[in-house]
């Protein structure tokens, strides 16, 4: 009968039962209250790109201890300006999400948001499977103005990842969906 030299045999215990809390490097184990090396006081102000799905970066300051962050534009609004009422957001007058100036902030409700930006949606569409593929591009392919293999060395992907995209256009173009 043979039987694996790690694992324990009837009967055996542990070599720690009953010892609880052992600690074999206290002088390097974190002590309670120990700030850790990433942390950062409060009024400090780092850039975000991937927030839920804005993939623009954003700045955010971090308003109180432990970890109470807002982002910079709602911050400087609500010091410069007051609250910022439920059915209205922040737009950023230049399209650039990193440009926190009182001046180039305004309030609008959602609706009047995405009517702003529909023309940005329209123009950068792209095939959010595992990589985000420009609708574009995947064209260009079809079309025959660049190769499958120019593309996915473009994103990153394999080839079978663009084919595969290219079908699923082409499924949605047959269901009369236009993109």
């Amino acid at each position: 009968m043979t039987f694996n030299m790690g694992s324990f045999r009837k009967g055996q215990s542990p070599w720690n039962k009953g010892i609880k809390g052992t600690h074999f490097s206290p002088e390097t184990e974190f002590k309670k209250g120990q700030k850790s090396i990433n942390h950062l006081p409060v009024g400090s102000i780092t850039i975000r790109k991937y927030y839920k799905r804005n993939l623009s970066p954003k700045r955010w300051i971090k308003i109180a201890e432990p970890n109470k962050w807002i982002m910079y534009t709602v911050y400087l609004w609500q010091k410069n300006i007051g609250n910022i009422p439920a059915d209205k957001i922040l737009h950023h007058i230049n399209r650039d999400s990193l440009d926190d100036r009182i001046e180039n902030l305004c309030l609008v409700t959602r609706a009047e948001h995405i009517n702003i930006h529909r023309a940005d949606l329209e123009k950068n569409r792209v095939c959010r499977r595992k990589y985000n593929i420009p609708i574009e591009h995947l064209r260009a392919v079809v079309n025959g103005r660049m190769t499958h293999s120019g593309l996915a060395a473009i994103i990153g992907c394999s080839v079978g990842n663009i084919y595969h995209h290219i079908r699923m256009l082409r499924k949605k173009w047959k269901q009369g969906i236009v993109i």
